[in-house]
């Protein structure tokens, strides 16, 4: 799977859905864990997903990933952001 960095930019169309999504993620991740809260976290990192473009494919492809494939793209979706969804119960 290949995504790319989070873009938080107010100049990229999209603006505001990327910012709910994130919102609704970083909620997920301060909440207990639940499908809904999940759910969120899968919303999110299909907004970042380049490969596969298809996305039934890709959240497929992610609920497949062990745990570590899991930690390895966030951080590559987060990194610069400086959040570490360990850190933050994810």
């Amino acid at each position: 799977m290949k995504v790319r960095p989070y873009n938080a930019s107010p100049d990229e169309p999209g603006y505001l859905r990327r910012r709910m999504v994130a919102l609704r993620f970083f909620d997920a991740l301060d909440g207990d864990p639940s499908v809904q809260n999940l759910d969120a976290v899968i919303d999110f990192i299909l907004e970042y997903v380049e490969e596969p473009t298809d996305k039934n494919e890709a959240r497929e492809e992610l609920l497949d990933m062990t745990a570590d494939d899991y930690t390895a793209t966030l951080n590559e979706i987060l990194k610069e952001t400086g959040v570490d969804p360990e850190a933050d119960g994810g």
